[in-house]
Parts: structure tokens; sequence; C-alpha cells
């Protein structure tokens, strides 16, 4: 007997022993947990050891009206604490939990006692994601994200020392304390912050500091009785009140007094509308278990419910609250555009009785929804009833507009007696019933007549006429008890539309289906819009079935809305299935083809070519999609674009090239398949692997591996990635989202960063290298490293070490952001464009970046040898996003705080890196705070600059010694001083400047003044002495005079006065070629015309230009003074105009060895600057005929004639110019018309033209046939003797030889002949060739 019992014992503890020792153990007393509980408790993915620490991989918890479903679970514990009687758990964490809770009929009961057996301690209680739901597969009424908590109890008092979670309403913190015996005393804290709103005015310096909008709440008293006492503050929001809670009691407030001011329900709720709302609050139990009182809210930012606002400017009413009763007494809601809607509002619990009467008091409709047309509406809503007969009754009606809705319920049935909308000559009626038991019959029916949808919502003029009829079953719901299956709607659709206009297009269809369920439908569709058609007919859903569907659409401008171009569209669908509700992952047999051209889409996406083809059979898919030419706002995006798959649905290889702009290529190569993970489409998974990912073009890239990635209805996932680029590596750890949160990792290393190559043709034949080279390394699967590197540098024509960036990055997203991005130099330098090349000689270049408590921190820092110090450190506050991908965001308002210092003690890099001709010198030192907000930062702080330097290599000026000393602020630039040196070089060896005589010692040029950041107001005085303008040989300018630059109201003034001190134009530059007038080039923005709107700074010119005495021009033959002054002047929205006359003084012009005397030199200018009007005579005197060249028109079209005194033939004008003598002779007619090409030949009308004409040639010309300009000169006359006969003559000016007589026959248009006597005696036969 002994023995027995200790081999039970020892049975027992060995039992006992491998129960909480093994693994195997643990999943043994898993299985007999979930076999004693009838499978209410279920586990999957049991591991690890009951002694110490257990991970399930699913846990599932039911009970009557309850189901817990959690995932990824993890205990850790100390079991050996229960000796002491402690129940001690390390950690206690749940990935996901999803809780279904079916409302209870039976009211809460308080409980006995709440004291524990044992004392408690969870040191960490954690769940990441918390959805509670009405039913399973339901929408979530609750979620939380991020629950952190602790436990401890001694068994008599339960604390929760603190509590964190994010809720859709904001970031919930909450402290309390419970004592386990009655009356059960409470204390606790709870707060709920709002998203990050800026300070008005945020202190500089700081970097935390940010406004919330926060309510928190105090807990006293005890579970019968909860004293709570709230407080609002933060981000305008201030306010407090007091309330008594009553957990158990029938109706759980017992009193409420609030008064709040400043709240946006959209700071706690991003899908709530943005208001300022002042709530008051008073409601006090007149009688047991029944609030009474005033409650009124006041919004002081009314806007449309469209644009994401509350269309209401105040609400007040008179409640009655209690558990049999919810009565609003005096309910008034006032709305914008003195609207109005009035009325009582009683509905009774228990008896489930209830009534309505509300007065509507013209109503705006556009102010309720801006997409709705402008309405003065007036009526009445009425509602009453009990549980077995309620009625109601809609009346509206304005000048134009009337709506009635009448409807009753009464023995289940819920009939709608009469729908009728109208306004002028549209009408809409309609009338229907559905039982509310049983299979719930329906049976609906409505018509159209004229009816114009633009009278009612903003849109296209509307003229329809049609028929609407729907009857069927909804089919039975069963009951909780009854595991019986839902049955599915069912029934028919019909309708008709004829006669129909919309945006002026005739409209016009029919069609009628038969449905039942989703699963299953059969019939056919007709519609027609313009020239467009839709067709659809057949079936789906058993086996056999056929749907057709056909679209041809080759007008898509006609339906309006943005749309544009055509579209043609044939697809065919058979079912596989008899159920697709009941095999929903059953995919039906699909083909289908479309083909697009010159889509328009809204908002300004164009896409010339688009055709998609693809089946699916049974497994077997294939897909071709191919695009071209898309655009966004006439800007090209994507070239062309290919995509091919093919294979079966669970196994499948999908293969994507696109060509973007700039010659830059994608592709991608991807294999894998859908997963059926559960029953429904939702649990439906694409799992595979990415093999290919490359990229050419200026920045080359290549995927090193083959990545794994799935894709699920909630959830996707990218796995290890490597990827060469820049000639450098990327290595993406992970990416994962969901709806409720998203991470990555990874790091990188050898990024190479350069400023551009430089031109367009140099940049293609790079990139076109650097785009083999990444195929070539990407097909052989090489290992970038030092070598890749050193070929990146070669492809991109480095002459020096680009420089090379590493870091890592580690970021999650969910009811936090939180993470960190760092990158820093690894080597190599910034290098500037220059001749040579100028590197900035970095030593230090760091950027981190940090998100953490709502708040992202981002600091660079700087070293280098021409660079200095630099450091930078800025924190602005995170906003929740939920319509961003991201979840986060930074809010435009959102308020910045940080500084910046700048140390430079050599600034000679800034010039090339403005412009290569530019150089300069000095030393800056700036400081300063950030501030403002993120979409309008602004700085505080001062600026110096030292011994500064910045010469023009082009002009030849250098501004040296410079003194640079401002401070500014977020609103202005205080500019105390600006002061450079300007020396002068040596004045051209010139005689006009023999004599010239200046200031001995340097030019200077100061400026100083205010600028206000905000475009408001500013003024800046500039003085400038002896400064040179221009100093080159060909251009020489000294300057002294005095300006100001005023801004006032986004208006830029600039006045002043300019004084050449001296200067000389040796040989002006050719002007730019300039286009006519006419010519426009496709893709520049037009320029502005005069009364176009101007966007941004207006400037408005009022300047004077004075030649002074001193400034001489030495240019083409001309010599001597210029003088005169220019008025210049710029309106805002207008062109530069020009006023002012500038005249030749004691100057001479120099042609053909003659100096010619200027009587008359005035260029005058009455408008654009680049085209003044011309009035210049020169002639050459001491003769019997006075002879010259005069000069009218203006500088674009000229108008020259030859001049004399007494008047003479224009060819003894020229003899009297060239000769200085009457002509006389052939040697004298040659030389006169080599002067007349010259100086008037290209000119039409003109000598020699005249000419021409006298001698009766169709040929009269001169030209040149070597260096000299005198003896290489050839003259030709000719005249064309048929179409296809031309004789010419042709003589050197100044050979004493015979000349060449040529004739020219044209055998056919390509075959010529050419004959030719004289000094030289051939005949040719020519052949032609064009190329195009």
């Amino acid at each position: 007997m002994l023995l027995a019992a200790i081999f039970i014992l020892l049975a027992v503890a060995g039992s006992a022993l491998w129960l909480a020792t093994s693994n195997s153990g643990l999943v043994w007393l898993g299985s007999a947990l979930s076999r004693l509980s009838a499978d209410s408790i279920s586990f999957e993915g049991l591991e690890g050891k009951l002694s110490r620490s257990v991970s399930v991989r699913r846990m599932r918890f039911s009970g009557e009206n309850l189901l817990i479903v959690a995932r990824d679970v993890q205990l850790d514990w100390e079991p050996g604490a229960l000796r002491s009687g402690q129940l001690k758990i390390i950690a206690l964490t749940a990935g996901e939990v999803e809780v279904v809770s079916s409302p209870s009929p039976e009211p809460a009961t308080q409980p006995d006692n709440l004291e524990l057996p044992l004392s408690l301690e969870v040191r960490k209680f954690e769940i990441g994601v918390l959805r509670v739901m009405r039913e399973k597969g339901g929408a979530p009424f609750f979620r939380a994200l991020d629950l952190a908590t602790k436990l401890t109890s001694d068994g008599h008092i339960h604390q929760i020392p603190e509590l964190r979670v994010m809720l859709d309403y904001g970031r919930l913190t909450a402290s309390a304390q419970l004592k386990g015996e009655k009356p059960f005393p409470l204390e606790g804290y709870v707060t709920l912050a709002g998203i990050s709103v800026p300070k008005a005015q945020q202190p500089a310096g700081t970097l935390t500091e940010k406004s919330e909008a926060r309510i928190s709440a105090t807990l006293g008293g005890n579970l019968a009785q909860i004293d709570v006492k709230i407080e609002g503050q933060g981000a305008g929001l201030s306010g407090e009140g007091d309330a008594q809670l009553r957990p158990f009691a029938p109706f759980a407030v017992a009193g409420l007094r609030l008064s709040l001011s400043g709240l946006d329900p959209h700071v706690f709720s991003a899908t709530a509308p943005q208001a300022r709302l002042d709530l008051q609050a008073d409601l006090n139990e007149k009688m047991a278990g029944q609030l009474e009182g005033t409650l009124t809210v006041k919004n002081s930012k009314p806007s449309a419910l469209d644009t994401g606002g509350l269309p209401v400017l105040e609400a007040r009413a008179a409640p009655v609250l209690s558990a049999e009763l919810l009565q609003l007494h005096d309910l008034k809601l006032l709305l914008p555009g003195g609207g109005s809607i009035m009325g009582d509002v009683v509905w009774q619990l228990k008896q489930a009785r209830g009534s309505a009467d509300l007065r509507i008091r013209q109503v705006n409709l556009a102010g309720l929804d801006t997409r709705m047309r402008p309405t003065n509406v007036s009526g009445s809503l009425r509602l009453s009833g009990d549980e077995k007969s309620q009625q109601g009754i809609l009346a509206l009606h304005d000048r134009k507009l009337s709506a009635d809705v009448h409807m009753t319920l009464a023995d289940d049935v819920l009939t709608l007696e009469k729908v009728r909308l109208s306004h002028g000559q549209s009408l809409f009626t309609g009338q229907g019933r559905m039982e509310l038991n049983g299979q719930r019959e329906f049976d609906l029916g409505g018509s159209l007549r004229r009816f114009d949808i633009s009278v009612f919502l903003q849109g296209p003029r509307t003229d329809l006429n049609a028929t609407l009829k729907l009857t069927g079953e909804l089919g039975s719901t069963g009951t909780p008890e009854s595991s019986r299956k839902v049955s599915e709607p069912a029934g028919t659709a019909q309708f008709a539309i004829a006669n129909s206009h919309v945006a002026e297009q005739p409209v016009s269809g029919n069609g009628r289906i038969e449905f039942a369920g989703l699963s299953r439908a059969k019939g056919g569709i007709e519609l027609n819009f313009g020239t467009n058609r839709l067709l659809a007919r057949g079936g789906y859903g058993r086996p056999g079935d056929q749907l057709q569907l056909e679209l041809n659409a080759p007008a898509l401008a006609q339906i309006g809305y943005g749309l544009g171009g055509s579209l043609m569209a044939k697809a065919i669908m058979g079912s596989s299935s008899a159920s697709f509700i009941e095999k929903p992952l059953e995919l039906p047999d699909i083909s289908f083809y479309v083909t697009g051209k010159g889509i328009k889409l809204p908002n300004e996406h164009y896409l010339d070519n688009f055709t998609a083809d693809g089946t699916l059979h049974g497994d077997a898919i294939t897909l071709k999609i191919l695009a071209a030419d898309y655009r966004l706002q006439a800007n090209p995006r994507l070239q062309q674009l290919s995509v091919e798959m093919g294979g079966s649905t669970s196994q499948h290889e999908i293969q994507v090239s696109a060509q973007l702009v700039d010659d830059q290529r994608l592709s991608l190569r991807g294999r894998g398949g859908l997963a059926k993970t559960g029953g429904q489409r939702r649990d439906a998974e694409w799992a595979g692997e990415l093999m290919e990912l490359s990229g050419s073009g200026r920045v080359p890239f290549s995927l090193k591996n083959t990545s794994p990635v799935q894709v699920g209805f909630n959830h996707a996932s990218l796995g290890l990635s490597n990827i060469g680029i820049a000639g450098g590596t990327v290595q993406i750890r992970e990416i994962d989202w969901s709806p409720e949160r998203w991470s990555t990792k990874g790091h990188f290393s050898g990024i190479g960063l350069r400023p551009g190559a430089g031109g367009k043709k140099s940049e293609a034949a790079v990139e076109s290298v650097a785009a083999a080279k990444t195929a070539k390394t990407a097909g052989a699967n090489e290992t970038e490293g030092a070598d890749g590197r050193r070929r990146y540098e070669a492809d991109r024509g480095a002459g020096h070490e680009a420089l090379r960036l590493h870091g890592e990055w580690d970021i999650s997203a969910g009811s936090q952001l939180k993470g960190f991005i760092d990158i820093e130099r690894e080597g190599g330098d910034w290098i500037l464009p220059d001749e040579p090349p100028l590197p900035l000689g970095l030593q230090v270049l760091k950027l981190s970046a940090r998100a953490t408590n709502g708040q992202l921190t981002a600091e660079l820092t700087a070293r280098g040898k021409r660079l200095g110090e630099a450091n930078a450190l800025v924190a602005m506050p995170l906003a929740k996003a939920v319509e961003s991908g991201m979840h986060w965001t930074i809010l435009q308002e959102a308020a910045l705080s940080g500084h910046i210092f700048v140390n430079m003690q050599d600034i000679s890099w800034t010039g090339p890196a403005i412009d290569n001709s530019i150089k300069t010198g000095g030393a800056i030192a700036l400081q300063a705070d950030v501030v403002g907000t993120f979409g309008k930062p602004r700085l505080e702080g001062k600026i110096q600059g030292d011994n500064l330097a910045v010469a023009s290599l082009e002009h030849g000026v250098r501004l040296e010694q410079g003194k640079l000393a401002a401070h500014f602020n977020e609103k202005s630039l205080h500019m105390d001083i600006l002061d450079f040196s300007a020396p002068h070089q040596s004045p051209p060896q010139d005689p006009l400047l023999r004599h010239l005589e200046l200031a001995k010692g340097p030019g200077t040029l100061r400026a100083s003044g205010v600028l206000d950041f905000t475009g408001e107001r500013g003024s800046v005085e500039i003085t400038a002495n002896l400064v040179p303008l221009a100093q080159r040989p060909d251009r020489w300018i000294i300057a002294s005079g005095s300006g100001n630059a005023m801004l006032e109201h986004n208006m830029l003034t600039l006045k002043g006065n300019l004084m050449a001190n001296a200067g000389l134009l040796a040989q002006p530059t050719a002007g730019r070629p300039h286009l006519p007038d006419d010519v426009i080039i496709i893709g520049r923005d037009e320029p502005d015309g005069p009364q176009s709107e101007r966007r941004g700074l207006r400037i408005d010119v009022k300047a004077t230009l004075d030649l002074g005495e001193r400034f001489y021009i030495h240019a083409s033959g001309l010599e001597g003074r210029l003088a005169g002054q220019l008025h210049l002047r710029g309106e805002p929205g207008q062109k530069l105009r020009t006023v002012g006359t500038i005249t030749a003084q004691d100057t001479k012009f120099e042609a053909y060895g003659q100096d010619l005397t200027v009587e008359r030199g005035i260029v005058g200018f009455q408008g654009p600057i680049d085209d003044p009007a011309l009035n210049v005579r020169a002639v050459r005197k001491g003769l019997a005929v006075v002879a010259g060249v005069e000069v009218t028109g203006s500088v674009r079209h000229p108008v020259i004639q030859l001049v004399s005194t007494p008047a003479v033939s224009d060819l003894e004008k020229l003899s009297w110019i060239t000769l200085g003598r009457a002509p006389g002779g052939k040697a004298d007619a040659s030389l006169l018309l080599a002067a007349a090409g010259s100086i008037l030949g290209g000119q039409s009308g003109g000598v020699t033209d005249k000419i021409t004409r006298a001698l009766g040639v169709d040929e009269l010309s001169i030209r040149q046939a070597g260096s000299d300009p005198l003896t290489g000169q050839i003259g030709t006359i000719g005249k064309r003797l048929s179409k296809e006969a031309y004789i010419s003559y042709e003589q050197g000016l100044a050979a004493a030889t015979a000349g060449v007589t040529k004739l020219t026959y044209a055998l056919t248009p390509k075959i010529t002949l050419v004959a030719r006597a004289g000094t030289d005696n051939a005949i040719d036969v020519l052949y032609s060739l064009s190329f195009d």
C-alpha cells in the first residue's frame, strides 16, 4: 500500500514536472483545456514552457454573448511566486485582440466583493491592436492601438499606476486605484489629448514646447457613484465641468455641468467635422433617475459638410433624460444664412413610442453642402408612432422647389405612400412597400419627368424621362437562437430611359435584371449616352451562365466631367461555380479586351494610348497591358508602360517595364500566387517574390537578390532586399504595412552624390553607359563594393571622388510615429561645377531625424575646409492623418522651434555654386532661431560678414573689403550696413581717354535699410560712388548715383539716378538672336499680357540713366562722344519702357578709308529698350558734292538710303562717298557695285535692285571669293532665258582678265547640263540628290 502511494506520488510529481518544464507538456495541457471546456478555449501554435515563458500564435475564447480572439500572445511569469501567495507576471502581451460582444438585455449589478485571494503584480501588459465588435466580421465600434499598462494588487487594494492607449479620439492616459471591499472607494485621473496644434506665439529657442487640446478628468467617490471633475485646455480649448456617474443604476448619469469653449471635434476624431464650439450644459436630477436642464452649443466657425465642417451656428434645447425618456424640448438649430430648424423631440424608451415635430424655415441647402444649388426652403418634419405603428411626413418648399414624403409603418409593413420632388417642370414621384418579417418582400417604383438634376446639384443640365421598378424579397433574417442559414435577397429590377438629355447629349436605355443576392443574376442592359453605348446581356452564378459586356465610347467628352477621348471594351464572364457566395474564392472564367485613345480624366490626366487584354480560365491566367504618353497637367510623366502576366492563379509571373521622362527606364519582375487562407475574399493573400527591380537613367539601380513579398486585404510586406544604387548599396531589412500600423528598417552605404554633369547630350551618353553597366551587373549579380563606386564615378564623368553617404533607418507608425533616420558622410567630397572643378572640402556631414512622443526633431551638422562649420536643429509636432497612407503628417500650421549656426571663414565656393563667372571671398557668420510654422518658417537672428569680395569675370568688376552687419526676425531684415570697396583698373589705351582724370582711390558701394518678410513693406537705400559697372577692353564704365528700393503691400518700387563718370564702348558685342513675335514655342509658358493677373511680387521701376560728359564710343568706324539721358519706367504687369534720347557729339564715321562726319546722330527711346528709333546722318564734307548715308527707322527695322547735296543719282552718291569724285570707266563701276553691295545690298529696294531693273536682267550680285575684301570680289550678271535655260557672266572686279560665260540647262529635275566659256572652258553634267 505504501509502495502504491509512493508510486502515485512519484507519477503525479513526474507528470507535474513534465507539464511545467517541457513544450510537449504545455501542448498536452492546452489540448486538455480545450476538451474540458468543450472547445470554449482553444490554442494554436503553443510554444514554450509553463514554468517560465509561453507563446501562442492564436487563442480563442467563446462564451455567452462573448467571443475573444487573441493573436501573437506572449506570457512571461514567475510561477515560484505562487508559493508566497503572489501571482507575478513579468509580461503579458498580444499583437492583436478581437472582441465580439453582443449587448446583454440584463442590467449590470454591483458585485459584493472585489478582493483577490492572491496578491497580483503585472509589470507589463500590452495589446498592439484591440477591436470590439457587435458581430463577427462586422465593423468595430471601438478600436485601440498600443495599449500599455501595469497592474498591482495586494488583494485588497487594486492599482493601475499608468495606462496609455491610442484611441480614434486621441491619446488617452490614465491611472486609478480601487479598494476591493464595499463601497469600493475609487480614485483616478484620465486625460484625452487630441492632435498637436501650434501656439499663436512660440518662444524662440525651445524644442519641445507644443500645444495640444486636452480634456482631463479626476475621478473620485466609489463604484456606486463616481464623481468626475472635468477640465479642458490647450490649442484654444478651455473650460471645466463636473459629472456624477452611477454605473449600476438604470440611468448611468446623475448630473452634468459643463462649460467648454474653443472645442474642435476634428482634433479628437479625424472623421469628425471641423468647428469651434462653445458648449454649455447644466443638467441636474430633478427627480430620481431623471435629468433636466439646459444645453447650448455655439459654433464660431461654421462651414459646409462637404468641406469637412459643421453648418450650424447655434443649437439649444431643454433636455429631459432618463432610462425611460429622451426629450429635447424647445430644440432650436440656427443655420448660416438665417435658416433655422425648431421643434420638440420625444422618445419613450420603455413604451417604444415617440414623436418629433420640427419646423424648417428659410434653409439654404448650399450652405449645408456647397454641391447643392442655393435655396430658401421652408417646411416641416413630423414623426410619430409606437412599437406597432409609426408615421412620418416631410414637406419642404421654396419659390420653385417642392418636396413631399409620406411614410407609415404598421403591422410590420413599411409603406412609402408618397415621394414627390419637383422644381419647375422637373418631377420625381415614387412609392413602395416592404414587409419587415418573413421573407421581407418589397415593391418599389418611381418615375422621372423632365427632371433636371442641375437645379438641385452643381452639375450639367439634364432632361430625364425614366421609370424604375424594383420587386423581390430581402430574405429571412433568422433568429439569434436559430442556426438556420440566412437566405439571400432576390428580385427583379427594371428601368427605362427615353427622350432624355444630359449636357445636351441624347440619353436612352432600358434594362431588366433578375438577381439572387450577389451570387446569381441574369438579364440585359442597354444604355446610350450621345454616341457612346453600353451593352450587357446574359447572366452569371450558375454553371453554364455567360455574361457579355460591351462598351463602345468613341466620344467620352460627351459625358462631361472632364472626360475625353475614346474607349472600347469587350468582356465575357462565365460562371464556374453555382454560387459565388458559397465559394467566394472560386473566380469566374473571364476574357476581356480594352483599348483607348486620347483618354482624358478629371484633374488634367491624359493618356494617349491604352490597351489591355486578359483571360482567366479555370486556374490559368494571362494579362497584357500597354500604355503610352501619360501626362499630368500637360507635363509628361510616362512615355511607355508594359505589363505582362502569365501562369496560374496559384503560380504566375508578372513583368513590368516603363519608360519615364528624361530617358529613365524601370523594369520589375516577380512571381507568386494567390493563397486561399480563409473562406472569404478578404482572407486571400498574394505571396511571392520580387526577382528583378532595376532602373536606368540619371541614377541607375538594381535589385541584387530575390525578395519575398506578401500582399493581402489588410496586410502587405517586403522582406530582405539589397539594392545597388549610385555606386553603393541599400539594404531594406523589412517593410510591413497594415491599416493600423506600418514599419520599415534598413541601412545603406557607399551612396554617391554629385551635381549634374551638364548638357543633355553628355548626360544622355553618360546615362546610356550607366544603364548598360547596371544591366550587366544585375545579370551577373555582382557585388558593387569599391569597384562599383569607381564605375559609377567614371560613368558620371567625375574627376574627383564623389561624396559618399552611409546611414540607417528604423521607423514605425501606429498610435505613435517612432523611429529615426541617420545619414552620414562616408567619404569623398561635394564637387562644385567650375574650371577646374572645386571641391567643397567636406570633413563632416551628418543628418539625423528622430520621431518620438508626437514630436519630430532633425539636426544637420556639417564641417569642411571651405564650408567652415554649420549646425541646424529644428523640431515640430506631428499630427495624425487618417487620409494619409503614412498615418502621420506635419500640418502646415505646425509650430517650428530650433536654431541655426553657420561660421564660414571662406565663402569662395559660393560663387561657382551660383555661376561659373562669379568669384566670391570673405567670411560669413550666422546665428538664428527657427520660429514660425511648417508652412511659413521664419528665422530670428543676426548675420555678419567680413572682408567680403564679389567679382564678375564677365564684366571685369570686383567688389572687395566688404562688411555686412544685419539682424532679422520673423517679420523683417534690418540691414545695418553693407559696404564694399570697388577698385578701378586702368582705363583702356584709347586716344579718347587720353586726358581722362578720375578721383583717386577706389569707389564705394553702400546699402542699408529694412525689408519686411511678409511682403508688406520695406525700404533699402543704395549709394554708389565711382563704382565700375564694366572694366573690359571693349566696355569700360565708371558710374555714381543713389537709389531706393521700397516694398509696400507686395509692390517693389525701384527709384534711382545713375550718372556715368566716364565710359568707353570700344566694340559692342553682337546682340543675341531674336525670334519674331509671331513665333510660338510649344511647351513654353506664354508671357503674361498687359492685363494678366500677376501672382507674387509686383515691380514698379522709376530710374534715370545719365551718360554724363565723358562717355565715348569707338567701334565699327564710329568715334566720338555720346550724351543724353534715359528714363526707365516699368509698371506692374507691363514691359519695361524707356524714354529719352542719346545723341552723338563731335563724332566721325570711318568707312572705305574715308572719314564721314556725323551731322546728326540721334537714338530715341519711346518704348521697349531693345528697339529704339534711329535718326543718323553721316556725310563726306569738303567736296563739290557732299554725299553720305542716312539711317532711319528702328534697330530691328532700319531704313538706309544715300543722300547728297546737291541731289545726284545713287551711283554718283556712291562715287563721291568712296572715290571723292564723279564716276568714270568700268573699274569705277565695279568698285561702286562692291560698295553698294557692302553698304546697301542687304536692303530690299536698294541701289543694286534699281541697277538690276534698269539693265533688264534677273541677277546682279557681288560675292566674296577670297580673303581680300576688294581683290577677292566677283560680280555676276544673269538672265533667265526659259524655265530650263539660264545664262550668266562672272567677272572679278579687280582683275584685268576676261570673265566666264556660263549656260545652265535643266534636262530633268535631277539632271543639269552646265557649259562654261572664257577663262574656264568646260561642260559638266550634274546629278542632284536631296536629303531631308
